[in-house]
């Protein structure tokens, strides 16, 4: 059985949320190396397309994203992305599905230190994930991770939900914790209530579901801006964001808009311990 809690404290970080047994790609004291560890035939297009022509690109184990090993429920997948300190300063992290219509399912710009990332996404299929993460050098280092898809059709099927109270779109639920551990992080947890739609699932009428979904999230507390998310359909309906910072100030805001311009805002979360 995989050691997780000995992996997470070479990282150094502790992981926001867990399910069960975790796939991880172990932490390597030389790390960076320029083969594709997945082999993918598609990465050099990806890259290409979300990193920029001509980027300079090295996949590092110590990135390390941590996925069920089997999944479900491809509608509403857990992942954490832990961004150790050892990286230095950060400037974006983008999330990418291979496989999924919708590939990119992030891009967060830091504007102060994120030490892990998690969230809930659609996957289509089984697929290479990968986490680039932008350096101030202008190097992007990349860690990847195979999903095993069980469940195919996580953007394109009905999730069959249903039978649950509907909260209004764009309604904001969010915590701070005081998370501890050697780096002494704070965390922030935070839902959007919202559909997601991306735009290819089949309706009632034989035609499709209009592409309706969370574009934009921005997280504030009173020393400033604190992160960015440019956001995508490949993120879960109601997606579920939780973020390891060094420290969170008071009076926390979340804000956050939409694919039809709606804008959503939310302020003044409890503390739990």
């Amino acid at each position: 059985m995989i050691n997780i809690k000995a992996i997470l404290q070479k990282a150094i970080i502790a992981v926001p949320f867990m399910y069960g047994i975790c796939v991880v790609t172990p932490f390597a004291a030389n790390a960076a190396q320029a083969i594709d560890p997945l082999g993918s035939a598609n990465w050099i297009d990806l890259q290409e397309e979300y990193l920029g022509d001509g980027s300079v690109v090295a996949f590092d184990s110590r990135i390390t994203l941590l996925l069920p090993p089997e999944i479900e429920n491809s509608h509403k997948v857990p992942l954490t992305v832990v961004i150790p300190r050892t990286l230095g300063s950060v400037q974006q992290v983008i999330v990418l599905a291979e496989n999924n219509p919708i590939q990119q399912v992030l891009r967060l710009h830091l504007h102060r230190p994120v030490h892990s990332l998690s969230l809930t996404m659609r996957l289509e299929t089984s697929t290479p994930v990968r986490a680039a993460v932008l350096l101030t050098d202008g190097t992007w280092l990349v860690g990847s991770q195979l999903a095993n898809v069980l469940s195919p059709g996580g953007c394109s099927a009905p999730d069959g939900a249903g039978g649950e109270e509907v909260a209004a779109v764009g309604e904001i639920a969010f915590k701070k914790f005081e998370n501890g551990g050697i780096y002494k992080n704070d965390r922030l947890k935070f839902r959007i209530n919202h559909p997601m739609d991306t735009g290819l699932v089949a309706n009632a009428d034989g035609g499709t579901i209009p592409a309706y979904y969370i574009d934009r999230i921005s997280i504030h507390d009173q020393s400033g801006l604190l992160l960015e998310f440019d956001t995508q359909a490949a993120m879960s309906a109601d997606p579920i964001v939780s973020i390891d910072v060094p420290e969170l100030q008071q009076n926390i805001r979340v804000t956050a808009s939409d694919s039809m311009g709606l804008e959503f805002d939310s302020e003044g979360p409890s503390t739990s311990q």
